[in-house]
């Protein structure tokens, strides 16, 4: 049997919104090679750095990853993983290091 795997692509264009300068994020949901969800969306909030848009938007590609998985496992009733690609070594850093926080 083949396993299915979420594979999600996040990113996040910095401040490109004129009147506001917040960022749009955008986000690509695939399941065996197949796109089952995308999204584009402005921000909610103004990011004070590259960094922390694609934070934001890593964020909300982690919420559909969630989302997705647990109607995957309701389904097949195995438990599943989702990989998720960022571009931003400074968002990746700070998912990775579980020091940073309030």
């Amino acid at each position: 049997p083949r396993t299915l795997l979420s594979i999600l692509y996040c990113d996040s264009d910095y401040a490109k919104n004129e009147d506001d300068q917040k960022s749009i994020s955008g986000q690509i949901n695939t399941l065996g090679g197949a796109t089952t969800s995308w999204s584009s969306k402005k921000q909610q909030t103004v990011a004070l750095s590259s960094t922390e848009a694609e934070y934001y938007a890593y964020s909300d590609c982690c919420q559909e990853a969630i989302f997705s998985n647990m109607l995957l496992e309701e389904l097949t009733r195995e438990p599943k993983k989702a990989i998720i690609y960022e571009d931003n070594v400074g968002a990746i850093w700070l998912v990775k290091n579980q020091a940073v926080g309030a």
